[in-house]
């Protein structure tokens, strides 16, 4: 179930345009269903600099207070996306810039 109620598309903090800043580092999680574990990779993102990406569909809202809770006070500081595929990702930073994770792909 995909649920969106906070901001969906931010740039860095002070920014008006709502681009996604340049970033040398983006995590991109594929329809993340668990708050806490969104809002602790979030966290992890602010400390390294990174944009999170999330492609829907979300199993919980945006601004859910287990994401705020599990990210604590530094979800303000983050720089994140919401999109709808992930070729929207993939085309905005380039094809050949994607590393694949899954603990369901079929190939090593």
């Amino acid at each position: 179930m995909s649920r969106i109620d906070g901001p969906i598309d931010r740039g860095p903090p002070g920014s008006s345009d709502g681009l996604a800043p340049a970033s040398h580092l983006h995590v991109i999680l594929v329809e993340p269903e668990i708050a806490a574990n969104t809002g602790s990779v979030g966290r992890t993102c602010v400390a390294i600099g990174a944009m999170l990406w999330l492609v829907r569909p979300l199993g919980f809202h945006v601004n859910d207070r287990n994401i705020r809770r599990a990210g604590l006070d530094y979800w303000q500081y983050l720089n994140w996306r919401v999109v709808d595929h992930l070729d929207e990702v993939a085309s905005e930073l380039g094809y050949d810039r994607l590393w694949l994770f899954s603990t369901k792909a079929r190939q090593t």
